[in-house]
């Protein structure tokens, strides 16, 4: 799984453990399906210009981005 550069980035690749959870019935499912809902109002909110650094927020959208490659192997255990 390559890295994320990009929001959209994020949000396809929660997409991906959701989808994954779904299949496995997995409980990891709920905070993916949270953590995509935040990153999607953030990305809304980025593009409404209500950030004062909106490129700042990107950026820490994405530090904040769990270790998604990580966490589908572990899944996946």
């Amino acid at each position: 799984m390559n890295p994320v550069t990009t929001i959209d980035g994020v949000i396809a690749q929660l997409e991906e453990i959701i989808q994954w959870c779904m299949v496995h019935k997995s409980r990891i499912g709920y905070f993916a399906t949270l953590y995509q809902r935040m990153t999607i109002a953030v990305k809304q909110a980025i593009i409404a210009n209500e950030f004062q650094n909106a490129k700042r927020m990107e950026q820490l959208d994405m530090m904040e981005d769990p270790d998604v490659e990580n966490l589908i192997l572990l899944l996946r255990k």
